[in-house]
């Protein structure tokens, strides 16, 4: 797209919490993964995990359970802020690798697997496996397989905006990305409900198919990599801090919708309070800025 200079090249949009309301489905899982571990889940842990990857998400959940019961108490890893906290690095790679996916374009109809259920809200059955003895491995499966049988017993609801938005970037030719940190087959199980909308993306970007996950920027280069973009002409749309912040470092222009976890202002990124606030006039007109600032 090297001709495109100061035109809006693509849109890269993030999915939970931005396009579907899968944040209510995130928690119902979290708290039933908590409670097979003997603890109990709050609003503040998962606030504490919007953005993040299934690895950091999953060590938190170990370090959470192995607290004193009902607190969080000062052994939790502290989840990718804007602004990265603690001692240790905020980069974690996904709990499947670094490698071996190669980035989907447009897939649908996601895979199921032998992985161990998780309780729902208003599952009976509960583990008699102690904290102490659950590997990292099963309880990343418990929460793939709690999200992906969510969803296909019911189905996201659209935030508000995400259709007229995508509809209008798709009718333009515009390409569209979907960047997200969770894993495929919870993509895919969205995916598929999207596609009952006719809404539909260029490519798509997992938690599997990169080395480091949001706040790093890798997930963005490779979304503009993949259609062949600048990323400084390049929309991206963020609800969590550690999108915005892995959108930002990737070059990107970047429009921040908060959801869950509030989004601090900072240079560059410009913060509305719905996508229904969010237009392709508006995205021309901050790659037309981008690149009178770039000249």
């Amino acid at each position: 797209m090297a001709g495109d200079h100061g035109q809006l090249q693509a849109v890269l949009f993030d999915m939970d919490g931005l396009l579907v309301n899968t944040e209510p489905f995130w928690f119902e899982v979290e708290h039933a993964v908590m409670a097979r571990l003997g603890g109990t889940w709050t609003p503040q842990d998962q606030q504490a995990l919007v953005g993040g990857s299934l690895h950091r998400s999953v060590d938190y959940l170990l370090s959470r359970a192995a607290g004193p019961a009902g607190g969080s108490g000062g052994s939790s890893p502290q989840a990718n802020t804007a602004g990265g906290s603690g001692g240790s690095s905020p980069q974690a790679n996904t709990a499947g690798g670094s490698g071996g996916s190669s980035p989907q374009a447009n897939s649908a109809g996601g895979s199921g697997g032998s992985s161990p259920q998780a309780n729902t809200a208003g599952g009976s059955e509960r583990s008699s496996q102690p904290a102490s003895t659950a590997s990292r491995e099963e309880v990343a499966d418990w929460l793939i397989a709690g999200m992906a049988d969510l969803l296909a017993e019911r189905e996201a609801a659209l935030m508000p905006g995400a259709i007229e938005l995508l509809t209008e970037v798709r009718e333009a030719g515009i390409p569209r990305v979907l960047v997200t940190s969770s894993e495929q087959v919870i993509m895919d199980a969205v995916l598929t409900s999207l596609a009952r909308h006719d809404i539909g993306f260029t490519a798509t970007v997992c938690g599997a198919d990169v080395s480091e996950p949001k706040p790093d920027p890798e997930p963005y280069r490779l979304a503009a990599t993949l259609i062949g973009a600048d990323p400084r002409y390049c929309a991206a749309l963020e609800d969590s801090p550690n999108g915005a912040v892995s959108a930002l470092a990737a070059g990107c222009i970047t429009i921040a919708v908060p959801g869950v976890a509030p989004v601090e202002p900072r240079p560059g990124l410009l913060i509305v309070p719905s996508l229904a606030d969010v237009d392709l006039a508006l995205l021309r007109d901050l790659a037309a800025r981008a690149a009178l600032a770039a000249s």
